[in-house]
């Protein structure tokens, strides 16, 4: 069983390797489509480099060009899933486990450089994870390890909230028909359901106040008692596996599941 109450490296090793499954996943997504990371492809880096005049020419574009034009892009995914796999097999807190962590999170910042849109709050969060967990495992001491626990915890918080208030303060989530339109789409929907919940208002009104408050909520799980926790965190896991089996949203599983560990250590 984990002490969460007095291992904060063990917390954020658990942490560490779910993102970097998360990692792994996100990188498994891309090189599943290598075309679309061509220069005729969706993912084009000639015409994402347009969008500004740094990455377009100079020394600093022809760097650029080498390492996000195909086949660098190539070794730059697999340079993200060589470290996620490092930190999956490495032991919490080594030097292959930290350099890993380190490899992972660049190779992240890097492909986010390279493509602006496309992106969502799981390359987000994926990042918020990383980044911080790279640096104290750097630093190596138990408060460092502890501010990057509350960090973690914190702006998973804050992605719930600010997620249910602007569900909240738009027409379209409260009434049910924000949830029936995005299960009517071709990216994130699944027409089957969406039939069901266009037939019986009532229930995608339901769903929709669920989420809502379940969103707003969220950070209520720092202070609640103890024996509430795991109900509370297997609540917004079970919202995200759903999200996933029904919207496609695979890596959001991953990305804010490696939070869990984070806020359970300050839960307990």
């Amino acid at each position: 069983m984990i002490d969460w109450a007095g291992d904060p490296s063990t917390a954020l090793g658990l942490t560490e390797r779910i993102a970097a499954l998360g990692a792994m996943l996100a990188t498994a997504e891309l090189l599943a489509r290598p075309r679309a990371l061509r220069a005729d492809g969706l993912l084009s880096w000639p015409v994402a480099r347009l969008r500004s005049a740094t990455l377009a020419v100079g020394p600093t574009a022809d760097v650029l060009d080498r390492l996000f034009a195909t086949p660098g892009v190539y070794v730059l995914c697999s340079a993200r899933a060589l470290g996620a796999a490092l930190v999956i097999l490495a032991p919490t807190g080594s030097i292959v486990s930290t350099g890993g962590l380190l490899l992972a999170a660049l190779a992240s910042l890097l492909l986010m450089l390279r493509t602006s849109y496309g992106n969502d709050g799981a390359d987000q969060m994926l990042l918020l994870v990383l980044v911080p967990s790279a640096i104290v495992r750097m630093i190596g001491t138990q408060q460092a390890i502890e501010c990057a626990l509350w960090f973690i915890a914190l702006q998973c918080c804050l992605a719930y909230v600010t997620s249910g208030l602007g569900k909240l303060g738009g027409r379209s989530w409260p009434d049910g028909t924000g949830i029936i339109g995005i299960l009517n789409t071709k990216t994130y929907g699944m027409r089957r359901v969406a039939v069901v919940l266009e037939q019986r208002r009532w229930v995608a009104v339901m769903l929709s106040w669920s989420v809502i408050l379940s969103e707003v909520s969220f950070p209520l799980v720092l202070v609640a008692p103890d024996p509430w926790v795991p109900f509370m965190l297997a609540g917004g896991l079970a919202f995200h596996v759903v999200s996933a089996v029904v919207m496609g949203l695979n890596s959001f599983v991953w990305a804010f599941g490696a939070t869990y560990p984070a806020i359970a250590y300050l839960a307990y």
